[in-house]
């Protein structure tokens, strides 16, 4: 049997039956989220999945922001990226969000197909599928989503994700992080003198260098045409981000050669660095700007230049 919406917010009671059947036809175990971050509504058989998940907070009445958080030190990845999809989804950022994961439970892993959708008046549909059947397919689409053609590099929408993550890891580890804006200098030159196949070889080689020559636990993605970003983990502070930033600009130092043509380029940067006492309150938004800031204060100084900025230093006296 179901289990009924209780919140004082939730949808009219005379639209409420047929909600609740238009969900449970929905299949997979789904719950309803109400705009006051409670679970109103779940399908039969959800509370004893999350049991299996390991999130049995996630249960009619309660707060699911708490919840998910309570559960993030057993599963930091795949609840950062839950917790994210939720939140792109209430700001209306994106209507919804598939998400494709591995949990191990009781009975053995499990790859799951977790999809946050809005409805009307701020409700969001959180609904879960068991996919280890035929979870290859699905996971070379995820893939796809996720990354990059060109270069294989991480793309935008990866790249949101892991600035949240960042954020959150700062509360967890009090440790800063930082991002680093990179914009490669005259690139559209390089499309226009060589062709877009020896621009697509260029941006390949400087993925890989620039792979080569940044940490483990940094991540680098592509986000559009001759933009890349630099997300890095566990910062002490604008000082080391410059180091950082200065290493991606020596790996370009040497000339690359694509196709038997010597191509020498540069590149532009902006950094911002986020102390471990202000990630709580900065948005990814706020991050991004703040490093596009810096970007275009690095331009103003000319080619091959670095300006880095600082999220939650005291203001001057």
């Amino acid at each position: 049997m179901t289990q009924p919406v209780t919140d004082a917010t939730d949808i009219g009671t005379e639209t409420r039956p047929s909600v609740e059947s238009l969900l449970e036809a929905w299949g997979g175990q789904v719950a309803l989220l109400t705009p006051t971050g409670r679970i109103s509504w779940v399908s039969r058989g959800w509370d004893v999945e999350m049991r299996n998940f390991g999130l049995s907070g996630l249960r009619v009445g309660n707060d699911y922001w708490h919840a998910l958080h309570a559960a993030i030190d057993t599963h930091t990845d795949r609840i950062d990226a839950l917790i994210h999809a939720i939140e792109q989804v209430r700001s209306h950022a994106q209507s919804q969000i598939a998400l494709e994961m591995s949990w191990s439970t009781p009975s053995g892993s499990r790859h799951v197909r977790v999809d946050v959708i809005a409805l009307a008046q701020g409700f969001i549909v959180l609904q879960m599928r068991d996919i280890s059947p035929s979870h290859q397919p699905s996971s070379d689409l995820v893939y796809m989503a996720y990354h990059d053609p060109v270069t294989g590099l991480p793309n935008r929408f990866a790249a949101s994700t892991g600035i949240n993550q960042a954020l959150r890891r700062c509360l967890r580890t009090s440790m800063g992080m930082g991002l680093v804006f990179c914009d490669l200098d005259d690139f559209k030159d390089v499309n226009d003198r060589f062709g877009h196949l020896v621009g697509d070889a260029l941006l390949q080689q400087i993925a890989q260098r620039w792979r080569e020559w940044t940490r483990e636990t940094d991540t680098l993605a592509r986000i559009s045409g001759d933009e890349f970003v630099l997300i890095a983990d566990g910062v002490t502070g604008a000082t080391e981000l410059a180091g950082l930033a200065h290493r991606l600009a020596a790996a370009l130092a040497q000339p690359m050669v694509v196709n038997s043509h010597g191509i020498s380029i540069t590149a532009t940067y902006g950094a911002v660095f986020v102390e471990p006492a202000r990630a709580p309150l900065i948005s990814e938004r706020a991050v991004l700007d703040a490093a596009d800031h810096a970007l275009y204060a690095a331009k103003r100084k000319g080619r091959d230049s670095l300006v880095v900025d600082v999220i939650g230093a005291a203001p001057a006296p």
